[in-house]
Formats: structure tokens, C-alpha cells, sequence
């Protein structure tokens, strides 16, 4: 009886080691994805000068978004929507773009953008107690951006 309660639980850490390396595994390879469409984004936002409305940045962002395979939780981008208070645009329901002024002369405006991307945890449990947690998003910023206004 004891060599056989001894298996049972040998099973049982073999299973939990199992499960947390994959878990692990899972996280790595969604963080990676959310790291590379924020850089994506960003190169995009940079090389349009700024300008993520015209229709040729909007295909390369989604474009590539697709080829990599980022698709973030929509309660984690209703979460970021509603904690900057509507400063940011989450109109995509894939990033978010904050959109911060650094110098408001009037013939030049330079300003900079936040971009927020969000790594998916794909169980519902999960997504509904953290949408709110620091820990599941990339962001990072642009270069100062100069246009005429």
C-alpha cells in the first residue's frame, strides 16, 4: 500500500510540473507576440510621422498583426480604455495609443505617442479577476514627432 500511495504522488508532481512549465511556455510566447506588434506600431507610428489614421499605416499595423498572430482579450483593452479615461484611442480593440503633446507652440506641435499592447491569457476566469493588472501589458513610447499645423 505504501509503494503504491508513493506513485500516486510522484504522478501528481510530475502532472503540476507539467502544467507550470507549459504555462510558462504559453505566457513567453504570447509576451513575445505583444512585444513585436508594440515595436511594430511604433515603427509604423514613426515612419507615417505620426499620422496612424492614414489607411496605408492602418493595413501595415493589421497586417502584420495578423501574420504574427496577436489577438488580445477584449476585456484587457475595455480595461485600458476605461482606465485612462478616454485619452488614449482603443478603437482598433487591439493597442492602445496615448497621444501626449510635449511642446504646444502654434506653428509646430511635437508631441509623442504610448502604445499599449496586451498580452492574452485565453481563460475566461482569469481574464475577468485581471483585466486591471499591470503585469499582462507591453507599452512602450515613440520618438517626439514634429508637424505643422
Amino acid at each position: 500500500m505504501r509503494d503504491a500511495l508513493g506513485g500516486v504522488v510522484n504522478i501528481q508532481f510530475i502532472l503540476i510540473f507539467i502544467v507550470l512549465v507549459s504555462g510558462y511556455l504559453a505566457f513567453s510566447v504570447n509576451y513575445t507576440k505583444a512585444f513585436r506588434a508594440k515595436n511594430k506600431i511604433i515603427d509604423v507610428y514613426e515612419s507615417y510621422e505620426g499620422n496612424l489614421k492614414n489607411e496605408g499605416a492602418q493595413e501595415k499595423i493589421n497586417t502584420y498583426l495578423k501574420k504574427i498572430g496577436y489577438k488580445p482579450a477584449r476585456e484587457y483593452v475595455t480595461a485600458a480604455n476605461a482606465a485612462c479615461g478616454g485619452d488614449c484611442d482603443c478603437s482598433s480593440g487591439l493597442y492602445c495609443i496615448k497621444y501626449v503633446a510635449v511642446d504646444s507652440n502654434k506653428a509646430l506641435k511635437k508631441n509623442y505617442a504610448e502604445v499599449t499592447t496586451f498580452i492574452s491569457i485565453d481563460f475566461p476566469i482569469i481574464n475577468q479577476i485581471l483585466p486591471h493588472v499591470d503585469f499582462f501589458k507591453v507599452t512602450g513610447s515613440t520618438k517626439t514627432v514634429v508637424t505643422l499645423d
